[in-house]
């Protein structure tokens, strides 16, 4: 008798179960969420889903707002003990999407492409009124912690705007997958606008970032921003000036 049971129950146990995680709704992980991550509004479900009003901290007081974020996660990932899937953000009515690893405290991004316009809702530290739009080319980084073990790719910044409608133009910036690194070195270049600039990026593992060039005003750009140009000093026998820029 014991053993009949077993046979017609553990089977509907099982396939209930079955469903249940393959139909888990969305909403179920937001209380695994940290406190830097919020969701206004789950959808879907926790394999194929999305949040309306997702919300990421990224410092005290300081926070981006994206419109929409979707996910499909790979299962096939969960047996290698890692959590991977296909990323969606939507912002502004631009899209960007990415496949996303994360193991221990390995993250990978691979194939991020896309646009995304950009103000201070999704940079806080953008100066008020400052807008452009942020693209990426397959743009791929691999981060051990806090520290970047990989990085290729193209992504740049494209009809840069500040507050009073004065053009800077746009730039992309380029690491070429077969370089070595780490430290990565990247070349930055105008793709149009008022200033000529070519320059090389180096980025360290730990984040810290110097950008050493020449930039040069065009026909087009504005008296203000040629004497703002002429706070870098001396120009050269082509008429561009010499700059230097470092963070992290």
């Amino acid at each position: 008798m014991k053993s009949s049971f077993l046979r017609w129950v553990l089977p509907g146990v099982a396939a209930f179960v079955l469903v249940l995680l393959v139909r888990m709704p969305a909403a179920w992980l937001l209380p695994l969420l940290s406190s830097t991550l919020s969701c206004a509004a789950p959808q879907g479900t926790v394999w194929n889903g999305g949040c309306a009003g997702a919300r990421i901290g990224i410092g005290p007081g300081q926070s981006v707002a994206l419109d929409q974020v979707s996910w499909s996660l790979r299962p096939a990932a969960l047996l290698r003990g890692r959590l991977s899937a296909q990323l969606r953000i939507q912002q502004a009515g631009g899209e960007v999407s990415a496949l996303v690893s994360r193991g221990g405290r390995h993250l990978s991004v691979q194939s991020m492409a896309g646009q995304l316009q950009v103000d201070r809702n999704l940079v806080p530290m953008l100066p008020a009124g400052w807008h452009g739009a942020l693209v990426a080319d397959d743009l791929a980084f691999e981060l051990d912690g806090n520290r970047i073990t990989a990085l290729w790719g193209a992504a740049g910044v494209r009809q840069l705007q500040d507050g009073q409608g004065n053009a800077f133009g746009s730039y992309l910036l380029t690491f070429d997958q077969d370089a070595s690194g780490p430290p990565f070195a990247g070349q930055l270049r105008d793709t149009a606008g008022p200033l000529s600039v070519r320059a090389t990026v180096r980025i360290e593992p730990q984040g810290a970032w110097q950008v050493d060039g020449r930039v040069a005003p065009r026909a087009d750009a504005s008296p203000a921003l040629v004497q703002q140009l002429r706070l870098l000093g001396l120009p050269a026998a082509d008429g561009s000036y010499p700059f230097s820029l470092a963070g992290e």
